[in-house]
């Protein structure tokens, strides 16, 4: 998979900004990816990781299939978000009961 090769050598990049809290904040990941290309592998990886969390489980995974149609359908990714799990970009950041 595509994906795969691009996502695993940045992993060591995710594993460091959780650990240094430098994790991109999702309203700059669902505006743009930014251009420096650590961040880039940065980016990748975390959109990748929370892909992969959003689809962990068959409840997860047809809520997620909700969010891509509210945003095929126009609506923001904040929009699509709430409307979908019925929270912020915020909310999702902080995880689940903070």
């Amino acid at each position: 998979m595509r994906l795969r090769r691009v996502v695993a050598p940045a992993a060591p990049a995710l594993g460091e900004a959780v650990v240094g809290g430098s994790l991109i904040p999702l309203s700059e990941l669902s505006a743009r990816f930014p251009s420096r290309s650590h961040d880039v592998s940065l980016a990748y990886a975390q959109s990748a990781s929370l892909v992969g969390f959003m689809r962990s489980d068959d409840g997860r995974r047809r809520k997620f299939e909700r969010l891509v149609k509210e945003l095929r359908e126009g609506a923001t990714f904040s929009a699509a978000l709430f409307e979908t799990y019925y929270m912020t970009p915020g909310d999702l950041e902080r995880g689940p009961g903070r």
